[in-house]
């Protein structure tokens, strides 16, 4: 990787959660590797700054204004031309630069509130407290997302849309820094299917946890991956609940998954990922779950206990 190799240039996309440490990372990759950087979020705030918005309002503004959007599209577009190896900070990089492996970092939303507001981002960005920086951050993540939907037809929830996924919640920056160019490598070696790497602690159950056994958690070497649904910006165990309760025994920090569905999408039978998690999670069964394996939730699901 030595940033200047014409067609053969590394463009890495990243994008995902508010307060998953996307910027951390991006310059964990750039001060290892040499990667020129760009960050969208930057350009983001430096507008709202300008003029004299938050970045959920220049969001709103933005909805009303293209010359916003325009901006800051071009200035992606301009990238897939870029000479240098280059790591792309951006909530739309995977959409509108070429040729890039696109990653998703995900994090708790109560854990990544916490960041953020411990994190001073200029006056753009001002949080009372956490709860306050949980419910803004998921403000401007729906304000966003259903924006792009709208101008470019998009869906930046989509885990479909990325080749990896990185649950950043308990790893360092450098720890997903690692993965992500061990799975870009993979990537530019011919497998372009979906990996998804997440804490056993993000995962919600879907079975009671009193008819697990002891002896096949015990069997679990690791290897395993897990079957999920991801819902409502959620992840529950579809097949794999030893596999999941072997990983938290152990202490494993990620696991690899498989993702069934995500939200309308059927998983058989009629059901769409939703409505299997709505019929198959409740409080009584995620509580259960942490006391079988000692553990407590950072944060509830939206899906249990909300119609859907």
């Amino acid at each position: 990787m030595d940033g200047t190799r014409g067609d053969d240039v590394v463009r890495i996309s990243v994008t995902g959660d508010l307060g998953s440490g996307k910027s951390t990372v991006c310059k964990d990759l750039q001060s290892k590797w040499s990667f020129a950087m760009f960050s969208s979020g930057n350009l983001q705030r430096q507008i709202a700054e300008k003029l004299g918005m938050s970045t959920y309002e220049l969001n709103q503004f933005a909805e009303t204004h293209p010359e916003i959007d325009d901006e800051i599209d071009q200035t992606l577009m301009d990238l897939s031309h870029c000479t240098q190896d280059i790591i792309i900070d951006s909530r739309l990089a995977w959409h509108f630069v070429q040729d890039t492996f696109k990653v998703y970092l995900s994090a708790d939303r109560w854990l990544a509130a916490m960041r953020i507001h411990g994190h001073y981002r200029g006056s753009s960005e001002r949080y009372t407290d956490v709860a306050n920086a949980v419910r803004q951050l998921d403000l401007r993540k729906r304000c966003e997302n259903a924006r792009y939907l709208a101008k470019y037809g998009v869906d930046c929830s989509r885990l479909s849309n990325y080749h990896c996924v990185i649950d950043t919640s308990f790893v360092t920056p450098g720890e997903v820094a690692d993965l992500i160019l061990d799975r870009y490598h993979n990537w530019e070696s011919g497998d372009k299917s979906l990996h998804i790497f997440l804490s056993p602690l993000r995962l919600y159950p879907t079975i009671d946890a009193r008819t697990l056994s002891a002896s096949l958690i015990a069997q679990c070497d690791g290897s395993e991956t897990i079957d999920i649904l991801f819902a409502n910006d959620d992840f529950y165990i579809r097949r794999g609940h030893h596999a999941a309760a072997a990983f938290i025994k152990r202490g494993t920090h990620m696991a690899s998954c498989y993702l069934v569905a995500q939200d309308d999408e059927r998983i058989g039978a009629g059901l769409t990922a939703r409505r299997y998690v709505r019929q198959s999670c409740d409080p009584s069964r995620i509580r259960e779950w942490e006391i079988f394996n000692g553990i407590n939730f950072l944060s509830g699901p939206k899906c249990v206990g909300r119609k859907l």
